[in-house]
């Protein structure tokens, strides 16, 4: 439990345990195993703090490669994945890299 009001992503957890919690939400499925990062990252944009990452899940309900975006706003926390099958990667890699790199999320889903 996060005793603080309107808690960053930091204070929620580090990269590692926040993606350990969220993982299922972000594969559709199975939580992700150590092997399946390919990245990880921080990320602060105008002063909203981001987790970032790019997974390779075999055995996920909603495609193999997946990035998703992690913060917090106001008492939420926020996820916005985008996911395909190897076929999908294929044409679509460089309009999910867009996609996962707009900002900020906060303002795409609460104002």
């Amino acid at each position: 439990m996060i005793s603080e009001k309107f808690p960053t992503i930091e204070a929620v957890g580090t990269l590692e345990a926040v993606l350990n919690a969220v993982s299922p939400a972000i594969t559709g499925s199975v939580a992700v195993e150590q092997e399946e990062i390919l990245s990880k990252q921080s990320r602060n944009v105008a002063g909203s703090s981001y987790y970032e990452y790019e997974l390779l899940t075999p055995f996920a309900a909603y495609g193999i490669h997946n990035l998703a975006s992690v913060t917090t706003t106001q008492n939420y926390v926020m996820i916005a994945t985008a996911a395909a099958s190897e076929k999908q990667w294929e044409s679509s890699q460089q309009v999910m890299y867009s996609i996962s790199n707009l900002r900020p999320l906060s303002k795409l889903f609460l104002t």
